[in-house]
């Protein structure tokens, strides 16, 4: 369909509720809640660079983790990140940064007495190219990760180590209003272009975020471009 626009010297909009339809063939993607626009950007901008809790939750797997923020670092409990985006985008003191399950690097924990700093897999999602974790730290945080070749034999119950990439990436200050996650909206969102695990092999959907709207340009795409609409379907 995207090459036929492209051929044809056509512009056109899309309606979709198909997250990976959106980021797939848009060349700009408008994210919507509630008949809302939250954020309108290249598909790599939407996922990279959210303006929103919700945006970041709606679009691909997101890790919503407390950290403190100076001068474009945000600390989180397994290292420091570098923040993107505008200066004034970047939160200073507490925020939650955004961890995508590629910003991780992982390894199975030793054997012997279990490690302070291991994480418990409890839920596995295989879709072909790739599997998801989902593991849980001893203190109850919870994260999506991506396994790698070495660990994906890993099965739930088994215990692994966690470490960050060189990551650039989001923060998102208190004054949003994040919260977790409320109504299946969100699980689907969180879980775009993914068949969600079965009931039995999931303890707990990825971290989600609220509804909320923040300012954007509002404008028809240019020639030959197709701007694709995303909003969660209604429940």
């Amino acid at each position: 369909l995207r090459q036929i626009l492209r051929d044809a010297h056509q512009s056109a909009i899309f309606v979709t509720h198909d997250q990976g339809e959106a980021l797939t063939i848009a060349d700009r993607v408008a994210v919507m809640a509630r008949g809302r626009i939250e954020q309108v950007a290249a598909p790599e901008v939407i996922y990279a660079e959210p303006r929103t809790p919700f945006v970041a939750t709606f679009v691909g797997v997101a890790n919503l983790l407390p950290a403190e923020c100076r001068g474009g670092i945000a600390q989180t409990r397994l290292g420091p990140v570098t923040l993107i985006g505008a200066p004034d985008r970047r939160p200073e003191g507490r925020a939650l940064s955004l961890l995508r399950p590629e910003h991780f690097l992982v390894r199975e924990a030793p054997d012997g007495p279990v490690s302070a700093q291991a994480w418990q897999v409890i839920a596995r999602q295989f879709s072909g190219s790739e599997i998801l974790l989902e593991v849980r730290a001893p203190d109850g945080q919870r994260v999506w990760v991506e396994a790698g070749g070495q660990v994906r034999r890993l099965a739930i119950g088994d215990r692994v180590e966690l470490r960050l990439r060189d990551v650039e990436t989001v923060a998102f200050a208190p004054s949003l209003g994040i919260a977790a996650p409320t109504g299946s909206g969100h699980r689907e969102g969180a879980l775009a272009g993914r068949a969600k695990p079965p009931d039995d092999q999931r303890e707990q959907p990825p971290p989600g975020g609220p509804l909320r709207s923040a300012p954007e340009d509002h404008h028809a795409p240019p020639a030959n471009e197709t701007l694709e609409t995303v909003e969660p379907p209604v429940h």
